[in-house]
């Protein structure tokens, strides 16, 4: 038997590969070499079943396939035949098979084992690496294409440029935006801000196949690409109601910290699918941003209005502080005293006291009929 792995070079070939799928051609193109006419598979452990994965087979003769999810008795060789992968104590998976090994083709074999595990570990933890990565620049484009947002104080400029903004991230044809009329109250509704490139009579007659409206249907979804299944339907739309023009929507929710702002779809874009579902993250960190935005928005008009009825208040008080009268009519027979005292600043209560020529005291006593401002 040869030992293709017996030179310091061809183990660090493991450690060269860019993938797992190509660090496990070239392990199974050794072991093929190594051990010709013996039947063996590599399985990985699955933490998710507590069983293995089938991810490198060679020969014939034996009963699993790649891919496939498997226990030790799908294929019961004996125990010495099963070759441990393991990484820090940490079990990863097994090699098995079918001939027993001893000697120096053994060692090699153990010796390879080694290097796959660490070369295994090595790749995921770089997944893992590049992946928060991905994130990392994703979240950082997104707040980069959102400073402009921050400088609009217009809120229907600030929807549009989010709609711009959204829509060229994925080059799209057409898109809405729809923002709930009380930010972060899922049952105040849904209300089209803003569309581009697409009329909103036709938005207005989209619904689902049940008659719903369509973008409340959507408020649940999480961010992806939807394109049309095998009976015509697309992202939840009713086939009646989709155009034959609509191929692909993605769908964009706009929430953060659980409070939710409202959805954006966008319509055909033009770029491949595939790119478009790589940049999800970036547009999921703009969708955070822009439901961040929506959210401060809808404060700051909260508080706008506080700051109008605190003024019209204020002034209402005023004017009932000037309707009561100051000092009591001159009277010989007669004492006069009164109180009004305000559940909160203004009250309904009115009083009043008129003196006629002739020396005759009139008094007045009312309230207000109805609650608020306006009464």
């Amino acid at each position: 038997m040869q030992t293709p792995w017996a030179t310091a070079d061809s183990l660090a070939a493991l450690h060269a590969c860019r993938t797992q799928e190509g660090l496990e051609a070239q392990f199974a193109e050794g072991l093929a070499r190594m051990l010709p006419g013996v039947d063996a598979a590599l399985c990985l452990h699955d933490e998710a079943s507590q069983q293995f994965v089938v991810r490198v087979c060679v020969g014939e003769d034996h009963p699993l396939k790649l891919a496939q999810v498997v226990c030790r008795d799908d294929w019961p060789v004996p125990a010495s035949q099963r070759l441990p992968l393991t990484f820090q104590g940490h079990v990863i998976g097994e090699l098995w098979i079918s001939k027993s090994l001893a000697g120096a083709v053994r060692a090699a074999l153990e010796d390879a084992l080694t290097h796959l595990s660490v070369a295994l570990v090595n790749l995921t933890l770089n997944s893992e690496a590049r992946e928060a990565s991905t994130e990392y620049c994703a979240t950082l484009q997104a707040l980069e294409e959102g400073i402009v947002l921050f400088q609009e104080s217009d809120p229907d400029a600030m929807t549009a440029r989010m709609l711009t903004l959204a829509s060229s991230m994925v080059n799209a044809t057409a898109g809405a935006l729809y923002v709930l009329d009380e930010v972060g109250n899922r049952e105040s509704g849904l209300v089209l801000q803003q569309t581009l490139g697409v009329p909103d009579q036709l938005m207005a007659s989209f619904h689902t196949p049940g008659g719903g409206a369509w973008p409340d249907a959507l408020m649940d979804s999480v961010a992806e690409v939807a394109t049309r299944d095998d009976s015509g339907c697309i992202a939840g739309l009713a086939v009646d109601c989709a155009p034959d023009v609509l191929q692909s929507v993605v769908i964009l929710p706009l929430r953060y910290h659980g409070v939710q702002a409202g959805i954006c779809v966008l319509f055909n874009p033009k770029d491949e699918l595939d790119r478009v579902r790589g940049s999800i993250e970036r547009l999921q960190s703009f969708g955070r941003l822009a439901a961040a935005l929506l959210h401060r928005l809808s404060l700051e008009k909260a508080n706008e209005d506080n700051v109008s009825i605190e003024r019209e208040l204020q002034i209402a008080e005023t004017m009932q502080k000037r309707l009561v009268p100051s000092e009591a009519p001159p009277s010989d027979g007669f004492e006069f005293a009164w109180k009004s005292i305000s559940a909160k600043s203004i009250g309904g209560d009115y009083v009043d006291f008129l003196t006629s020529d002739l020396g005759e005291i009139y008094a007045i006593i009312a309230d207000a009929s109805g609650h608020g401002i306006n009464s």
